[in-house]
């Protein structure tokens, strides 16, 4: 018997949610939260870094030139430690993604 009438005298449980939630949409409302920050998906600073060294391609760019642009295009911060530690690794190797064209400048290979 508990059980049916669990059912059917829903009404007052039902009004005191819906009361509820309307509460917490007007303090959502009130006093929004700002964007948790995330962490960049994998290979979405190395795409933003390939994609600025392809439209300057033949061109060097400085490292902080290169930060800068992979930041506008991702619309975001990105950390500079990020950068120079991907640009300095992917110089080097027998099949380079990156030249080194001289101290802190580079170009794609």
């Amino acid at each position: 018997m508990p059980l049916i009438g669990a059912l059917f005298n829903h009404d007052e449980r039902l009004s005191r949610l819906l009361d509820l939630k309307r509460r917490l949409l007007q303090q959502a409302a009130k006093h929004p939260r700002p964007a948790t920050k995330t962490k960049p998906r994998t290979g979405e600073i190395r795409d933003a870094i390939v994609a600025v060294l392809t439209k300057n391609s033949p061109t060097p760019m400085s490292v902080k030139e290169i930060l800068y642009s992979a930041e506008d295009l991702l619309g975001k911060r990105v950390s500079r430690d990020t950068v120079n530690s991907f640009l300095a690794v992917n110089a080097k190797g027998t099949k380079p993604l990156f030249v080194r064209a001289k101290a802190g400048r580079y170009r794609l290979a």
